[in-house]
């Protein structure tokens, strides 16, 4: 439908038929490009070592993206607690020494945990909520919209219905890899009641093997939340990267 550009000059159409590049086709270079551009990378010349490049090194990178998100909140969160934790010392001191003065020091210690999250957790949009689009990256993606003749708005509208079933598609493999972890996590809640109620019935000391499994059961199904969850971040931040240069876009 989008694939063949006419002449308007008459009614009688002297000029050849122009077939334009397909849709498919500039949605597919539009996201390498914006791979490249938020990994900092340049393509290779040849495609088919291009193509595993992008199998071998970018799943690693997009994890690793995302997890360049997820660190900013939580080295936010250090330093908002760090200041809390020393504002509540100073305030300690001043607590006078009688029969309130443990429960006025709890008061100020939750005032302080709350007052960190406060901060940590309700920052403004401009603050977390914008990603950055150089005005390299810009260029790079529009000529790509140039080179694959992405000009008229119709075409512009079609390419961004792409990136939106394409999206969709990375959004299910998400739900998807959560689900799993989610029926694992089950399965670890099962377990580690279920040594806990043969321990008791038994009367016999949970062994030390046991804790230990649980605890590396634990840590494994809460690295893989991390993981699913930079892997998520790391998408999107290449999916809005391509949704803030085509909003660049004019007519």
């Amino acid at each position: 439908m989008h694939l063949i550009k006419r002449s308007n000059e008459d009614s009688v159409r002297t000029d050849p038929v122009k077939i334009l590049p397909t849709i498919h086709t500039a949605t597919v270079e539009l996201i390498k490009t914006a791979e490249n551009v938020v990994f900092g990378e340049k393509r290779l010349e040849f495609s088919l070592l291009d193509n595993a490049w992008r199998h071998i090194a970018h799943p690693p990178k997009v994890i690793i993206l995302g997890a360049d998100v997820t660190m900013k909140t939580v080295l936010r969160w250090v330093f908002v607690s760090a200041a809390m934790i020393f504002l509540y010392a100073v305030a300690a001191k001043f607590v006078p020494v009688d029969a309130n003065a443990a429960t006025t020091q709890a008061t100020l210690g939750y005032f302080a945990l709350v007052a960190a999250l406060v901060w940590t957790l309700f920052t403004t949009p401009s603050t977390f909520a914008v990603y950055p689009l150089q005005q390299k990256a810009a260029v790079r993606l529009f000529k790509v919209l140039d080179e694959y003749e992405i000009e008229s708005r119709s075409r512009l509208n079609a390419v961004q219905a792409n990136l939106k079933i394409i999206e969709d598609r990375v959004k299910s493999r998400v739900l998807k890899l959560n689900a799993i972890l989610t029926l694992s996590w089950g399965g670890f809640v099962f377990l580690f009641n279920h040594t806990l109620q043969t321990a008791e019935k038994y009367s016999t000391p949970t062994k030390p093997m046991d804790i230990s499994q649980i605890v590396l059961y634990a840590f494994a199904l809460f690295f893989g939340y991390f993981l699913i969850d930079c892997y998520a971040k790391g998408n999107a931040r290449i999916f809005r990267t391509l949704d803030m240069a085509l909003n660049e876009t004019e007519e």
